[in-house]
């Protein structure tokens, strides 16, 4: 299994604004989606809170490489740790109580390559170099104070 940190950021990708969701790939598996989509989910060791979807998953010792796109937050329950009954009369009340796990499910981009690369054109090396000159600027501005836009 490999481990995954979750990477959000507003505007910005830098240390002041990053922030980690550290856990770990618990399975792969076929799934479709509530939307009907179908894909090859990782099944993460850990929940995602709302908005995070769409955020990027990467392998913690690889940092350069995107693995996934987290998709979706699932709730299910564990079996039955309780069952409570009261009997009012003829009327028995049951109530029963389960643990609640949270988990989120990525896409896994290694199984969609083949149509990510038909839709998205190849970045060319002038490409790369200028935003990595763009994201150096930008850098320099943020530490001295004065970030106005980006250029895209």
């Amino acid at each position: 299994m490999c481990s995954v940190v979750l990477l959000d950021w507003p505007r910005f990708p830098s240390p002041h604004y990053t922030v980690g969701f550290p856990g770990h790939v618990q399975r792969f598996f076929n799934h479709t989606s509530h939307m009907g989509y179908r894909y090859i989910a990782a099944e993460l060791s850990i929940g995602c809170p709302v908005g995070l979807s769409g955020a990027p998953v990467f392998n913690s010792t690889h940092m350069g490489r995107l693995y996934g796109v987290v998709a979706e937050n699932v709730r299910t329950e564990t079996e039955v740790e309780t069952v409570l009954e009261i009997e009012k009369g003829n009327v028995i009340d049951r109530e029963t109580m389960a643990r609640v796990i949270h988990y989120a499910l990525a896409v896994w981009l290694p199984d969609v390559s083949g149509w990510l690369d038909e839709l998205v054109p190849p970045v060319s090396e002038e490409e790369y170099a200028r935003r990595a000159a763009n994201q150096q600027r930008l850098l320099a501005q943020e530490r001295h104070g004065s970030i106005d836009g980006v250029t895209g």
